[in-house]
């Protein structure tokens, strides 16, 4: 570190943990610190000692007259926990789209709570994800006025079938926002924007919009891949197809590169990738560009070169696809503990795999999106112990979605209006909500609750989200 005062250079421990700049290479040395503190209580004790008058009024009486905002941001209740909190402090936000909405907005605004809601002429709310939803519903029906005044204008990632909170919104903005939030606030007619009260039964048809340009802390959005099963791609597009999206961070924000063939570990630690797919087959069905040649080289590459800090890859791994089974999964993890075995070798290199599997649901939009998705599997069932050799070692971590949490996710996706009804009893029931997550979906199919064509394969037809257009 450099000090900003004497210009010495030297280890970080010598320097003061205050003082520093944003890339924390500048600084005050301790030394200069101390001079400083000396310089401010010597020059500060003699004013006092001066006695120096002042005009005296009663300031602290003065009534802050601001106009009160009439746009209202409505902090979600937390039903199912997204490990973020919803009440997240604005100068806290990370880069998201909700932060680049109210940096546009030319008016006041402020946070605001259910309970408030009628304070305002206008709310905004942001679902973050598809499992938002829930968090709605639950916040507008349990503590929301009975009679609800503004309208409501939801977006954000988690806004893609509406038809199931089409009760509770009255706009909906599908994809990016950037650019938009004066003219949806104007009443314009926008071709990503719905609005019930031009068209309450979906008879129209929307788009997915892409990013027009990047936000403050963006490096670049989507993904360069288009893997058969992401929504994330098939819906964001790749902004700058020559830089990575592991580049995009912002405050408070890091998003990791995925990218199996794009790893480049310069330091041990944890680090985050994905497979998406047990064996060579199952990755070229869904277009995943990673192959088990693919896995050999990078592992012997970084076994040969590697930092020799011990280093931990969490490896993201669909699993469920619907040509899957328990047996077929079980011997293609078979599969990788023999490859892991081939590349194995002794050193001082220690290479960890953990593998975070994630069962596979039907995203809208994606080549995939009419296939049936598999809540009737728990596959905590697999055998997490996948291999312990000298220089590698891999296992399957426990934390895997529960069959009802991939019902959920497919339910919000291809419910219709009529559907939130038996939704509501689903999610917000008592008794369901105390039972052990992994037998809810065999005791709502044992009492005929489960409409299993719902989460069979569908036709393009009977896609509730029918009304959305990628492009």
């Amino acid at each position: 570190m450099i000090c900003t005062r004497c210009k010495y250079e030297g280890e970080e421990k010598y320097f003061t943990k205050l003082n520093r700049g944003k890339d924390g290479s500048k600084g005050l040395c301790r030394k200069c610190k101390s001079t400083a503190d000396s310089e401010y209580r010597k020059g500060y004790k003699e004013k006092t000692e001066r006695l120096e008058c002042f005009e005296l009024s009663p300031d602290m009486l003065e009534r802050n007259m601001f106009e009160k905002p009439r746009i209202g941001v409505l902090s979600l209740e937390r039903f199912i926990d997204r490990k973020s909190t919803k009440d997240i402090p604005y100068e806290n936000l990370p880069n998201s789209g909700l932060f680049a909405i109210l940096n546009e907005l030319k008016e006041p605004w402020e946070f605001t709570k259910a309970r408030q809601i009628n304070n305002y002429e206008v709310i905004l709310c942001s679902l973050t994800s598809v499992y938002d939803v829930v968090n709605l519903i639950y916040t507008i029906e349990r503590f929301a006025p009975v009679g609800i005044n503004p309208p409501i204008i939801v977006g954000g990632f988690g806004v893609v079938n509406v038809k199931l909170i089409s009760k509770y919104v009255d706009v909906a903005v599908f994809g990016r926002a950037e650019g938009q939030i004066q003219k949806i606030l104007s009443g314009d007619m926008l071709p990503n924007v719905w609005r019930k009260e031009d068209d309450p039964d979906f008879k129209k048809t929307y788009t997915m919009r892409k990013p027009v340009y990047l936000l403050p802390g963006e490096e670049n959005v989507g993904c360069k891949h288009k893997c058969a099963y992401c929504f994330y791609s098939w819906t964001r597009g790749n902004f700058d197809k020559d830089k990575s999206y592991a580049q995009a961070t912002g405050k408070g924000l890091i998003v990791p590169e995925a990218d199996w063939n794009a790893i480049h570990l310069e330091k041990g630690g944890r680090h985050i990738t994905a497979w998406d797919g047990w064996s060579d087959e199952t990755r070229s069905k869904v277009r995943k560009p990673v192959t088990d040649q693919n896995i050999r080289d990078k592992l012997t590459e970084i076994l040969e070169d590697g930092p020799g800090e011990a280093i931990n890859l969490k490896v993201y791994m669909v699993t469920g696809y619907p040509w899957e089974t328990v047996e077929s999964v079980q011997g293609d993890i078979e599969q990788v503990k023999d490859m892991l075995s081939g590349v194995d070798r002794p050193g001082k290199q220690k290479v960890t795999l953990t593998f975070k599997i994630n069962p596979f649901g039907p995203e809208p939009l994606t080549p995939l999106q009419y296939e049936a998705a598999n809540i009737y599997t728990n596959w905590s069932c697999l055998d997490r112990a996948v291999y312990n050799g000298q220089s590698l070692k891999a296992f399957i971590l426990p934390m895997i979605d529960s069959p009802y949490k991939l019902m959920t996710r497919v339910f919000i996706h291809r419910a219709e209006s009529e559907d939130l009804e038996l939704f509501k009893c689903i999610c917000f029931s008592r008794k369901l909500q105390l039972m052990p997550a992994g037998l809810r979906v065999q005791w709502l199919t044992k009492h005929d609750y489960i409409n299993h064509e719902m989460f069979g394969r569908i036709t393009e037809e009977e896609a509730a989200f029918g009304y959305l257009d990628r492009e």
